[in-house]
């Protein structure tokens, strides 16, 4: 978390602010011929509460935020969207999708998790949230997924 105090005056004004709030204790404090009978302590708590009081109201007047920024880190999001239409096991590369290709899906979303929030969607017919690799819908709608990742 950060905090920041901001107005939309320059930065300069602030120091325009302490030589106010300066001046004005000692013309009221150290000048004045009354206030040398009451103590130097004295006198001086006086003048650093007078100084502390015409700061701030000066500086009230230069309409000041607090700006808190607050950061958190998250994991980057990675989609993995798998087909899950009949078409892929009717290729030379079928039995590649059948066996091989599952456990080298598993191993790739298990490397990735550590470092990323990986998110996984079977498609076709129907959009579905997880893996699918039974292959059983009868069309790939790419429509639908782009429709549902877009919200």
């Amino acid at each position: 978390m950060k905090l920041d105090i901001v107005t939309e005056a320059p930065g300069w004004y602030t120091i325009l602010c302490v030589l106010a709030g300066i001046f004005y204790a000692l013309l009221l404090y150290f000048r004045e011929k009354r206030l040398n009978q009451v103590g130097k302590r004295l006198r001086i708590f006086m003048a650093s509460l007078r100084f502390i009081v015409v700061f701030c109201l000066a500086f009230l007047l230069l309409s000041p935020l607090l700006k808190t920024t607050f950061r958190t880190v998250e994991k980057p999001v990675i989609v993995i969207a798998q087909d899950a239409s009949g078409s892929l096991l009717m290729g030379k590369d079928s039995a590649f999708n059948k066996n091989e290709f599952p456990d080298k899906l598993k191993t790739l979303i298990d490397k990735l998790s550590d470092k990323y929030t990986v998110q996984t969607y079977a498609f076709g017919d129907r959009f579905r949230e997880g893996t699918d690799f039974a292959y059983g819908d009868k069309l790939t709608d790419f429509s639908d997924l782009f429709d549902e990742l877009d919200t």
